[in-house]
């Protein structure tokens, strides 16, 4: 007899921190919960990240041109902010060196919708929008689940995108969203409220399956040598990306050196999204020239067990991603965004508050650090506790229905 399938489907086809954890959780979440289906891994392409600790992914036109499905399966929109890029952002994101600049260069001359339509061609789409399944596609009874995702860009949709994308999530059999603002923009565009729930990104689950044991084996033999002994529990965690902060650099390297010679700390510059848009490691190759003190970076081959690692041991983390300050508050690591980025202020808005969570200008680093280790270690427990709550129920819903409960 033919196992049942789980196609777990998203963004792990590039190097972005956040991305590359879904299908870990997932999987994991599956084999707790003594689901014995067979597990496949799909992007828009086929890809090997696993030197970085992804997951091999196929493509999915290949999934659903070959209509692989048989009554039962399930599809798992896996996470992130998947509910409002077009076939053009993902299109920059999979590519590199000079077709990054051939990319951008058409993004910048053609209209948005030829944009859209060009790279919907070039990449196989067979869907409006990416990672928004049609479930007509699957010709079969397949569950199609939607696992914690953001909208970040539905807003900017035009109408006619909007409407599909509603059509499709009503025809979904569960869509859970991991804030207020998503919530809100895709039930106004008449996603029926019922079908939607509200639960944190599953991404705060990474400690539950990754304990500090755990992680010291999975961690590239480099990571050692970056911090002496003394360094190792003493060290700040920066994260910013090349497009939120390209003129924040001055003001950063101030703060960092204030972090060093007043605080007597050591800094650890951290990039965790490398595509194109992001691309933390040219932001910060920039910040460690800009610095008056010296500061650390992992190679361009970490891991995303070495970033892991990385977080949880660090004394607090500051940064412009979503999923950094998540993987800090699954290790009760105390933590601050950065001004500009919308999904980490929705995350704290929905979940968290601001005195826990805070939301800073780039001046602000080394008087929220005096803030952030004053926090009673109690209240950051808690509120962990609270979230791993929330996505286990939202994991177990998706569990009962892959299990037919």
């Amino acid at each position: 007899m033919t196992k049942n399938k789980v196609a777990i489907f998203g963004a792990f086809d590039r190097f972005n921190y956040g991305d590359l954890l879904f299908p870990y959780i997932l999987e994991k979440h599956l084999h707790r919960e003594a689901i014995r289906h067979a597990i496949e891994y799909y992007g828009l392409i086929k890809s090997d990240l696993s030197r970085y600790g992804g997951k091999k992914t196929k493509s999915v036109k290949s999934l659903l041109r070959k209509n692989k499905f048989s009554c039962g399966d399930a599809i798992i929109v896996a996470g992130g902010d998947v509910i409002g890029p077009e076939w053009g952002t993902m299109l920059l994101h999979l590519t590199r060196g000079v077709s990054t600049i051939i990319v951008k260069y058409l993004r910048e001359t053609l209209s948005r919708r030829s944009f859209h339509r060009f790279s919907k061609y070039l990449l196989g789409g067979m869907t409006e929008l990416p990672w928004v399944v049609d479930p007509l596609l699957c010709k079969q009874n397949v569950n199609i689940i939607y696992n914690s995702v953001g909208g970040t860009d539905f807003n900017n949709l035009c109408k006619d995108q909007r409407d599909c994308a509603a059509k499709l999530l009503n025809a979904a059999k569960y869509v859970s969203v991991r804030d207020c603002d998503t919530f809100q923009s895709i039930l106004e565009a008449g996603v029926n409220q019922n079908k939607l729930v509200l639960a944190p990104d599953s991404a705060i689950l990474v400690s539950e399956y990754f304990n500090a044991e755990m992680l010291k084996c999975l961690v590239s033999p480099k990571l050692n040598l970056l911090l002496t002994e003394k360094q190792k529990d003493n060290y700040v965690c920066i994260q910013i990306s090349r497009k939120v902060t390209y003129d924040k650099i001055l003001l950063l390297a101030d703060q960092i050196a204030r972090l060093v010679l007043e605080k007597g700390l050591n800094i650890v510059l951290l990039p965790i999204g490398r595509v194109p848009d992001h691309e933390d490691h040219i932001a910060l190759k920039q910040l460690k020239k800009e610095c008056s003190v010296a500061c650390c970076m992992p190679t361009d081959e970490a891991s995303i067990f070495d970033i892991m690692f990385l977080i949880s041991k660090a004394k607090a983390f500051f940064g412009t991603s979503l999923h950094g300050n998540l993987t800090a508050c699954s290790f009760c690591v105390p933590s601050a965004g950065f001004v500009g980025v919308s999904k980490v202020a929705a995350f704290v808005k929905t979940w968290s508050d601001f005195s826990l969570h805070p939301i800073i200008p780039f001046d602000e680093v080394v008087n929220t650090y005096d803030k952030l280790i004053k926090i009673p270690k109690a209240r950051i427990i808690q509120k962990r506790s609270e979230l791993i709550a929330a996505a286990y129920q939202n994991m177990a819903a998706i569990s009962r229905i892959i299990k037919g409960a």
